[in-house]
């Protein structure tokens, strides 16, 4: 839960790894899963993965959360997904603009927008994508995921050519690739006549097309988004241009929307509701599927994947719900406490070779998972992962963990707790920053979960076999999220060692300026030849610069890479239809506009 989006997806951080689970409920209906002409539909949430912000600006890099809600009634300039036969495609029917125009040196590009309104019947403009710039501009130390030298900062000038167009001129050539699907896809126009004022009696203007004025509209509109509670009474939060509009919302409850009337895509809904319902456990999702409840659509948690023939005798057919992503333990390499263990290469492998995927996707994930060695996904196939990537850089292999930590001066204390022998900063030394006697202990806070705990305690009782010491602590998702920050150390804020919340939800091109690039990473690694290799996948094209990029990030290890959630246990009732795209789909979307029921 997921997750930085092509809409936007310029991936997004995702907490645990089943995100949301379309959960219909059919209004009115008890019993056993039964046919009706009812047109509302209620989609629950996976547990802890409840929408916080309704802003498009995450203040934290946790987005897929937010993205479920917010892209019912937002719509970024292009979307990636749910093209019938090819994920991976430019969804040029659920994109607000026509596909994008280079000049030759791919350093401008010129945007033309389709003919949407917003919700008040106003046109969305190219003052729009302007609006939504600048304030990013002015506040980006605010956004949770920025990256330098991504969006706003390579967009050195704008210039708004018609209602309908705006060239961005760069500062420097890209290649259209990765500019289309990780920049512009990011991009959320926003209503620039309704939202363009410093407090509620302020008259609209062009406030955002100074720094100081952008940045008081910025802290205005976040001052509203912060209040939960008034999201379906404030007149700020009416004005939309997605295929649906925000009804009512109980920040411990319910989140109901209807069409949006004004709505001008060709994706209009058919159900005449849509509410989003909240589940605190997989627990409480399994046994309200089982007990003859009204979810039309569900899944099975892992745990319970043993009783699937249970639930296709209640009438639902199940299907494996794949994703493009990858998990990851995040080390804080500028910890107050273990930055100076955690900073070395030597330490980061032997923790990798103290996880055992095989067995955690065997044991916790009851086989729906897929192993993960490197910073692009293994599975499901796709054009990018390399060859080293796929050869598992850092089997499971505690031998090999401790005599790395015996070649590197710490005297190797099996089932107690190692400590430096020798310390210094020469090869076979503990390194830059680790004094005699300093302990090899670092704490590591997690996501409660059932199959989180098997991993966890998995983990721990690994790493003691080479004396480290690992120090447990498990919480709600929202306070792993709110540990986990960018950091320097010494600063209150990085009195964190490492955390586990799930990983990372890509879209269709898994590069990493926002997981590994200086200043964007939130586990503060801090690599300038890491900085290259990514500049690259930006910039020029060929799989060669990905394949460089992520084969030196496998080696690097900056995260622990853990298994991915693949092929999770959905089910969906059967007279259910429009839920193909669902079906198909990797990069955590749900398309419920198109969804209806047989008559």
């Amino acid at each position: 839960m997921l997750d930085t989006l092509p809409h936007v997806r310029s991936p997004r951080r995702v907490a645990l790894a089943g995100l949301l689970t379309a959960v219909l409920v059919l209004a009115g209906c008890g019993g056993q899963p039964q046919t009706s002409n009812t047109d509302v539909a209620t989609v629950a949430l996976d547990a802890g993965d409840e929408p916080t912000y309704i802003l498009p600006s995450d203040p934290q890099c946790t987005a897929v959360n937010n993205h479920y809600f917010r892209s019912l009634i937002y719509k970024p300039l292009y979307w990636y997904g749910g093209v019938l036969g090819n994920e991976f495609a430019l969804n040029e029917e659920l994109s607000l603009a026509e596909p994008p125009e280079y000049n030759g040196s791919n350093d401008q590009v010129t945007i033309t927008l389709k003919d949407y309104n917003w919700s008040d019947g106003e046109p969305v403009s190219a003052r729009d994508i302007a609006f939504y710039v600048n304030l990013y501009r002015a506040s980006k130390a605010k956004w949770g995921c920025y990256a330098p030298g991504s969006v706003p900062d390579n967009i050195e000038r704008m210039d708004i050519t018609g209602e309908k167009s705006i060239v961005l001129h760069l500062d420097k050539s890209y290649s259209p690739k990765w500019f289309d699907v990780q920049q512009l896809g990011g991009i959320i126009p926003l209503p620039q006549h309704a939202w363009d004022k410093t407090s509620d009696d302020g008259e609209i203007g062009n406030h955002h097309e100074t720094d100081k004025g952008a940045a008081a509209v910025f802290d205005f509109l976040t001052g509203k988004a912060k209040s939960l509670s008034s999201y379906d009474s404030e007149p700020l939060w009416e004005v939309v241009n997605g295929p649906w509009a925000l009804d009512e919302f109980d920040p411990r409850g319910d989140i109901a929307f209807v069409p949006n009337k004004k709505y001008s895509g060709k994706d209009k809904p058919k159900l005449s509701k849509l509410v989003e319902k909240r589940f605190t456990t997989e627990q409480a999702e399994f046994n309200a599927l089982m007990a003859d409840d009204t979810l039309t659509t569900g899944y099975i948690p892992s745990q319970y994947t043993s009783r699937k023939k249970q639930v296709e005798n209640k009438g639902y057919r199940v299907y494996a719900k794949n994703n493009f992503g990858i998990n990851y333990i995040q080390l804080n390499h500028a910890s107050n406490a273990a930055g100076p263990l955690l900073s070395q290469l030597y330490v980061r492998q032997a923790l990798q070779h103290m996880v055992d995927q095989p067995e955690y996707i065997k044991r916790a994930h009851n086989g729906e998972a897929f192993a993960v060695y490197g910073p692009v996904p293994i599975k499901p196939k796709n054009p990018y992962v390399s060859e080293y990537v796929k050869s598992v850089p850092y089997p499971h292999d505690p031998d090999k963990a401790s005599q790395l930590l015996d070649e590197h001066g710490w005297d190797v204390k099996p089932d107690g707790v190692s400590v430096c022998a020798r310390p210094g900063t020469a090869a076979n030394q503990c390194g830059k920053g680790i004094a005699r006697g300093m302990k090899l202990e670092f704490r590591l806070v997690y996501t409660q979960d059932p199959t989180n705990d098997r991993m966890m305690q998995a983990f721990k009782s690994s790493a003691a076999a080479a004396g480290i010491n690992v120090k447990l602590r498990k919480t709600t998702q929202e306070q792993v999220f709110s540990v986990t920050n960018i950091c320097k150390r010494g600063s209150r804020r990085c009195d964190w060692d490492a955390a586990y919340w799930g990983g990372w939800q890509f879209g269709p091109y898994p590069s990493g300026e926002e997981l590994y690039k200086s200043g964007a990473s939130e586990n503060n690694f801090n690599n300038p030849k890491a900085d290259r290799l990514i500049e690259a996948t930006q910039t020029e094209s060929g799989l060669e610069h990905m394949t460089a990029y992520q084969d030196y990030i496998a080696k690097q290890v900056p995260v622990l890479f853990m298994p991915r959630n693949q092929g999770a246990s959905s089910v969906v009732r059967s007279d259910l239809k429009g839920f193909k795209r669902a079906e198909q789909g990797l990069f955590e979307d749900f398309y419920p506009q198109y969804w209806y029921f047989d008559e």
